[in-house]
């Protein structure tokens, strides 16, 4: 039977070498921690899923910073010399 629960997930994003990957630092389901291994999981797909979408960016296009705020992900870039 399907039930309800509240979710909460602490990461951090990084840019560098004009990528960007978060490195998710804690998560929960209810009261209950989200073990490492599955946090470890989750990381990678997310990550991976970034770094494809972010080579699909024209060469001339750098990254250059990322502010995450309640519902909100910026990512700001611009053109490269």
């Amino acid at each position: 039977e399907p039930f309800s629960s509240s979710r909460s997930v602490s990461f951090k994003p990084l840019v560098g070498n004009n990528g960007l990957q978060f490195s998710i630092e804690a998560a929960t389901i209810g009261d209950v921690p989200v073990p490492p291994a599955l946090l470890g999981a989750a990381e990678a797909t997310l990550n991976g899923t970034l770094g494809e979408a972010i080579a699909q960016l024209p060469a001339n296009v750098a990254l250059q910073s990322v502010m995450v705020g309640e519902g909100v992900l910026l990512v700001n870039g611009g053109r490269g010399q």
